[in-house]
Formats: structure tokens, C-alpha cells, sequence
């Protein structure tokens, strides 16, 4: 149905202020979860923002493009691919690390639906639930259907989940959507938009209706969008309409550790625990702390070893939680 409402909404523009094509953001929840409490840039509020890409252009951090459907299964979960997308563009910039995280869990937790979902939910979503790698809970694109996608991940994953909120700090600030606006938010991060999707002339998209989908604003001036769909890097008319932005933070905590329970480990006559349900990383138990070991610190003092010796266990996310306050 889609498929013909485009169809006629590309043969006659103005018909897309009659004919809604439904992308996956939740129009109606969008403006009925927003708040005048909702932070507002420049507002005061306890994130320490830096100016991260001056000339606005965060094109050259680009993940992994990944669409949002797959051959038997249109997700509706643009708010959740859109946001990830500026995550893992941040974690390019700022660290230099490439991360892939699961749409799927995040469009899961926040209860993405057939008429898709609002940014505010999902924002709310990982600042809760935090995210989880795609190698954790992934789809398959060839098979899926839409209750495999949407069957929720077990409480290990989300266990997984909570851990990212105690590792990284994530928040947002709601942007005027005037275009000096957008220029200045958009050196902090890439911005998390609301777009109409999508109706092109030439080698520019034009909004010719109301908001309907969610992506990312990667650069301006001038206004390129990064998407969900293909083509993924869209080139925006410069009086393209953005009714609903966001800027996005990330940033790495300080660990702080639940001493109590380290004690009651290292009581045990334990020196190391790893996380097999994450990614098999390896920590040592020291009284201040954990310190993670390298990938060549793991191998080379072998794991066999350590686990005939007694001094290594396995330990589950929740136990790994109890870890940290």
C-alpha cells in the first residue's frame, strides 16, 4: 500500500498533504510525548557539552549502512536505526571505535509498532534499557517476520543492556528547528530529525507533507541526511521542513564499584572474572576495582590456565551488574 501511495505521492506532490505514507515514526505519539519540561538547547542542564565537528560534517564517521526492512518485513523502527546510527557515528568520532549495535533490541524494548514509534520514547528507551551489540541480538533480513523480530530479548540481553547505561553517559536536548539552530547543535552531534520520507526531484528530496519518519541530519550546510533507507546519504532541499530535532551526548563514565560485592569475590580466592554472555571480556579483581584485560593480555596468560587453576569463573550479566553502583 505504501508502495502506491508513493507512487501517486511522486506524480502529484501536493497529494502528500492528503495521503499519509507511514515510515515508521508515530506522529500523533511524537507530539503527544513531548513536554515543556523536555530540555531545550541552551537550556540548563547537568551534560558538559564540547563542540565535536566545527564544520558540521560528520559524513566521514559513517557506520555500516543498514536498512530498516528486510524481504518479508517492513520493521517501522526508524526511530531506533536513526539513533543507533548517531551512536555509532559519535563512538567513530570520539574514540575511533567502529560499533555495530542492535536495532532490533532497541526497537524491542521500547515497543516499537505497526504504526512505528515517537523519538522521545526511544530516547527514553536507551537512557533506561541502554543498547546491546547487533552479534547479541540480531535478525536475520532473508526470513524474518515481524513476531521473530519483535519476540523480546531474555533478561541476560537486557541485563547486557543495563550494563552499557553504568559504562557510557547518554542524554539529549531538544533543538529549535530554525536553520541557525541546526547549524550550531549539529557540531555537538549528528542531529536525530524528524523528516517527511521521502519525495525527490532531481538530485534533491523535498518535504512535500508532514513528518512520518525518523533519521539523521549529518551535515550543514548544506543538508545532507543520512538514512534507513536507500539511497542513505539523501541530499535535502535547502527549505526542506524539520519539525522535531534532537541533539545526542555520549560519553564514557567513570566506573564507579560496589566494593562489597568485589570482596565477596576475591573471598572466594577469585583473581578474574569474564563476561561469556558479552563479548568474553576478561577482568581482573583488584580491591579498587576491575581492570579489563587486553585482548593480548588475555590470550597470553590463557584462559585454560586460570580456569584449572581455579582462579577464573564465568560470572552473568546481573552478577557483573552487582559490580558496579
Amino acid at each position: 500500500m505504501n508502495n502506491f501511495k508513493q507512487f501517486i505521492v511522486n506524480l502529484f506532490p501536493f497529494s502528500a498533504k492528503y495521503i499519509h505514507i507511514n515510515r515508521g515514526l508515530d506522529y500523533i505519539k511524537e507530539e503527544a510525548d513531548a513536554e515543556e519540561k523536555d530540555y531545550v538547547m541552551g537550556a540548563d542542564n547537568d551534560i558538559n557539552w564540547k563542540v565535536l565537528q566545527e564544520d558540521g560534517n560528520w559524513l566521514n564517521s559513517l557506520p555500516e549502512n543498514e536498512v530498516q526492512r528486510g524481504n518479508n518485513l517492513e520493521t517501522m523502527g526508524c526511530t531506533g536505526y536513526a539513533l543507533l546510527n548517531i551512536l555509532e557515528i559519535l563512538a567513530k568520532q570520539k574514540w575511533g571505535e567502529t560499533w555495530n549495535l542492535s536495532d532490533r533490541y532497541l526497537n524491542c524494548m521500547s515497543n516499537t509498532g505497526v504504526n512505528g514509534n515517537s523519538m522521545k520514547t526511544v530516547l527514553e528507551t536507551v537512557r533506561k534499557y541502554g543498547c546491546v551489540n547487533e552479534s547479541t541480538f540480531g535478525w536475520d533480513r532473508n526470513t524474518f517476520n515481524w513476531n521473530q523480530y519483535y519476540t523480546k530479548p531474555n533478561q541476560s540481553i537486557i541485563d547486557q543492556g543495563i550494563a552499557w547505561t553504568k559504562k557510557y553517559s547518554f542524554g539529549y536536548e531538544k533543538v529549535w528547528n530554525s536553520d541557525n539552530s541546526l547549524r550550531e547543535a549539529i557540531k555537538y552531534s549528528p542531529l536525530y530529525i524528524a523528516v517527511y520520507a521521502w519525495y525527490s526531484r532531481g538530485a534533491l528530496y523535498y518535504s512535500v507533507g508532514n513528518a512520518n519518519h525518523a533519521s539523521v541530519l549529518a551535515q550543514m550546510p548544506p543538508k545532507v541526511d543520512y538514512d534507513s533507507y536507500d539511497p542513505f546519504i539523501k541530499h535535502l532541499d535547502e527549505n526542506f521542513s524539520i519539525p522535531y530535532v534532537y541533539r545526542i551526548y555520549l560519553e564514557k563514565k567513570e566506573l564507579s564499584y560496589n566494593q562489597e560485592a568485589l570482596k565477596k569475590l576475591m573471598d572466594r580466592g577469585l583473581k578474574y572474572i569474564m563476561r561469556p554472555l558479552s563479548n568474553g571480556e576478561i577482568y581482573e579483581l583488584r580491591e579498587d576495582g576491575l581492570r579489563k584485560l587486553s585482548a593480548d593480555e588475555a590470550r597470553d596468560f590463557g584462559i585454560r590456565t586460570l580456569e584449572k587453576s581455579k582462579e577464573l569463573i564465568g560470572v552473568t550479566e546481573s552478577l557483573y551488574n552487582s559490580l558496579l553502583v
